[in-house]
């Protein structure tokens, strides 16, 4: 409809009428009721602004929300639904932030976020309690907030909740909550924290101490704390019970035992130092096993050494059986590193021992025959594979063979060898 048709069709409609004309337009349409309040934001006097701003939040918070509650009903959204949400939240979180948007506007909206939150089954949880916390300006709001959080969500939101009540300065329920809510090392180390800046270090130590018998993952942090505590007061006996009370419960021994190990090299005592470090070697990472090796090497005195080693590198070989080859091929000892390619190859994973051929190709100068009979069977199984990047491979070990033959003087035993792989496929 152009201008004019448009101004003699209204031209005798009186205010009220038009008024509800325009109502009832926007009831009917969207961005009816978006094009009314983009006037009304421009031309609206500054007495009602707001009514205009807190119009304008609830509509945005609407088409969020709606992509929300579906993407905590099915567990997932499209790409283009989560940056809608996010264009939507963070443009209604910036009028909030610069605009007096009253507390009944943002607690309705705050509270559906925190429903949305409590079904934690979206990828917006975070970007949500990041929000909620915006929403909330003076003390009692962020204690409406806090109270909420503390009584939904998963762990982590409660723990959220916990050191929101300490920034609070509300310590009773920050206490009530961190005890309600003690999961992880980290949650118990969180605690004692709090005890010792009050000088509660006996309160301290115990809440520490019942994380190591309580405590759900990781012991590190706790190990860490008790470790500390005990050296501090040169308590050797403490420091050795924590030790056996770790052994028994079998979790991060690499954890306790280094420290122990530098606790005892620190004390220059060779024999506790000796039997920390092989300790290490049977507990620790398997990429660190090359570490220990080294530091076995280093620090064990000639006799012990002699004595030790086989042992050491029999541990080595159980915990990373890479490193153990590396050491082989640093002594010389390339039989053993190719009985071991040979017993512990696969020729159809792409992830062997013999991983880029990281051995075979060293190998390949001193047991040229050896390696070629791998080579062949490697070749032959990848071809009877099909598919592209497996014949990639095949011809790839293929080239690598007519290398080793040809520089070991076997050049007319690789054409008969090749053109007999090439008629039988």
């Amino acid at each position: 409809m152009d201008k004019k048709i448009f101004d003699k069709l209204i031209k005798d409609i009186d205010r009220s009428e038009l008024e509800k004309l325009i109502y009832k337009m926007m009831q009917l349409s969207n961005q009816a009721e978006q094009t009314f309040l983009d006037y009304c934001q421009e031309n609206i006097s500054s007495e009602h602004k707001n009514l205009v701003i807190e119009r304008q939040i609830k509509i945005q918070w609407n088409n969020a929300y709606d992509i929300i509650s579906d993407d905590n009903r099915y567990g997932g959204c499209s790409d283009s639904d989560e940056a809608d949400v996010i264009y939507e939240v963070e443009a209604l979180t910036e009028l909030v932030e610069e605009n007096t948007v009253s507390w009944v506007c943002r607690k309705e909206i705050l509270d559906e976020m925190l429903e949305q939150i409590a079904y934690d089954n979206s990828g917006f949880v975070d970007f949500l309690v990041e929000t909620a916390i915006k929403f909330c300006h003076i003390k009692e709001e962020k204690i409406y907030l806090v109270d909420s959080l503390s009584k939904i969500g998963s762990s982590y939101y409660k723990s959220v909740a916990a050191s929101m009540y300490k920034e609070l300065g509300m310590d009773s329920r920050y206490v009530e909550a961190r005890k309600a809510n003690l999961i992880y090392g980290s949650d118990y180390i969180e605690l004692s924290y709090y005890y010792k800046k009050r000088n509660q270090n006996d309160l301290a130590l115990k809440v520490v101490l019942d994380g190591l018998n309580n405590c759900d993952g990781r012991l590190d942090k706790i190990y860490h704390y008790l470790f500390q505590a005990y050296e501090g007061e040169n308590n050797e006996t403490a420091l050795w019970e924590l030790y056996q009370t770790a052994l028994k419960k079998n979790r991060n021994l690499d954890t306790i035992t280094e420290l122990m190990y530098g606790y005892y090299k620190n004390q220059h005592d060779y024999d506790k130092q000796k039997e920390m470090l092989l300790c290490m070697v049977r507990c620790c990472k398997r990429e660190q096993a090359m570490t220990w090796y080294k530091k076995c090497v280093e620090e064990l005195n000639e006799s012990d050494l002699r004595i030790k080693e086989l042992e050491v590198l029999s541990i080595i070989k159980k915990v990373n059986l890479s490193t153990y080859l590396d050491i082989c091929l640093e002594k010389g000892n390339r039989a053993e590193v190719l009985e071991q390619i040979q017993n512990n190859r696969f020729s159809l994973s792409w992830n062997n021992i013999d991983g880029g051929h990281k051995y075979s190709k060293i190998l390949a100068q001193s047991h040229p025959n050896e390696i070629l009979t791998l080579y062949w069977k490697e070749a032959n199984d990848f071809i009877r594979l099909g598919k592209d990047k497996n014949y990639n491979h095949a011809v790839s070990v293929l080239k690598e063979i007519q290398t080793i033959m040809k520089k070991s003087k076997q050049t007319d035993i690789w054409n008969k060898q090749f053109n007999e792989l090439k008629e039988h496929n």
